[in-house]
């Protein structure tokens, strides 16, 4: 599926976890939340799984993560 085919529906939130620790913890987000949540899984991240912990956590959707922090942006379009 295209992400261009979901745009129409309402108050959908698009979330893309970058390593195991992100999808456990948006995905109970996701379940979680009332509104409809589209994750973007990659299934090279799948042979990372040991990364994750057996406790139980949410990621908050709709806030971002500072993994560097810069002065420099570049935007590819």
């Amino acid at each position: 599926m295209h992400f261009t085919q979901s745009l129409h529906i309402y108050r959908l939130k698009v979330v893309t976890p970058t390593d195991p620790y992100s999808v456990k913890g948006l995905l109970s987000a996701a379940i979680r939340d009332d509104d409809p949540v589209f994750v973007v899984n990659d299934k090279k991240i799948k042979k990372y799984d040991w990364f994750c912990t057996d406790e139980d956590y949410q990621i908050e959707l709709g806030k971002g993560r500072c993994l560097k922090e810069g002065s420099d942006i570049t935007l590819v379009g």
